[in-house]
């Protein structure tokens, strides 16, 4: 783990505080420009994950592939 995603998992503490991953990037101020800078927004989508992680009990996996149902 990087020291960066390290210290956002201890600031985080428990992700069940937080209803939703918006309102953890609302937390960390990273709402406000996500719009404007390509990395407040690359920043916002990584919180919104960590916390879906977190939230959820799961592991961050790069080959992660949501299933598909056929409808």
């Amino acid at each position: 783990m990087s020291l960066g995603a390290s210290a956002l998992f201890a600031s985080i503490a428990d992700a069940n505080s937080f209803d939703n991953g918006r309102q953890l990037s609302a937390w960390l101020g990273l709402v406000a420009q996500a719009g404007l800078q390509r990395a407040v927004a690359l920043a916002n989508k990584n919180a919104r994950t960590v916390w879906a992680l977190l939230a959820h009990g799961r592991e961050f996996r790069a080959d992660y592939a949501p299933e598909v149902s056929a409808a």
